[in-house]
């Protein structure tokens, strides 16, 4: 499994969800994937280079989503 994720949700942020999912199921917090529009804050900047996960910038074409979930499924 991989968990796609945008960083900007109406009732909980990416980064609340990572948390909770990092918490409560480790392991699949770990195949997270952050989808961005770019425009994000100095918090969730930092959030993301403390977390390490992949990121993919919107707008993205359906090949590169199908090769970063195919690899971070593999455990890349």
């Amino acid at each position: 499994d991989v968990v796609l994720c945008d960083l900007m949700m109406p009732r909980m942020s990416g980064m609340e969800l990572e948390r909770e999912i990092s918490r409560r199921h480790p392991s699949l917090a770990e195949r997270m994937v952050f989808i961005s529009g770019g425009a994000f804050s100095e918090g969730a900047a930092r959030f993301l280079d403390e977390t390490d996960r992949p990121v993919l910038e919107k707008p993205f074409d359906g090949g590169a989503l199908r090769e970063l979930v195919a690899d971070v499924a593999r455990g890349g």
